[in-house]
């Protein structure tokens, strides 16, 4: 998504939540304390689909941020180019894998 902007953001979330709430498949938005989920737009959006909206303290959005930017960073260092998360995720894992592993080995050492 180029921009945070409500009129951007909630059309783009309600394509997406549309056949995942059809299924059962979303009860809950897990959201950050952005503008964007502060809305009118935003609120009849949630109320459309019946669903809860969660705005954890920051400290507990701090995984998810992370975890976000990594997969944001590996996207932009992927010689293929394509923006989808979905084509960089057995990167990712093989990576983090490593990653652990090496932490292991040198608490061996």
């Amino acid at each position: 998504m180029k921009s945070k902007m409500t009129k951007e953001v909630v059309p783009k979330l309600d394509r997406i939540l549309e056949p995942l709430v059809s299924s059962s498949a979303v009860k809950t938005l897990i959201t950050d304390k952005g503008m964007e989920f502060k809305t009118v737009m935003y609120k009849r959006l949630v109320e459309k689909y019946k669903l809860d909206s969660i705005k954890p303290k920051e400290s507990l959005l701090y995984p998810i941020e992370r975890v976000h930017g990594t997969i944001q960073e590996k996207i932009n260092q992927a010689q293929d180019g394509s923006p989808r998360w979905i084509d960089h995720l057995d990167r990712m894992i093989i990576d983090h894998n490593i990653a652990q592993l090496e932490q292991i080995l040198n608490l061996l050492d």
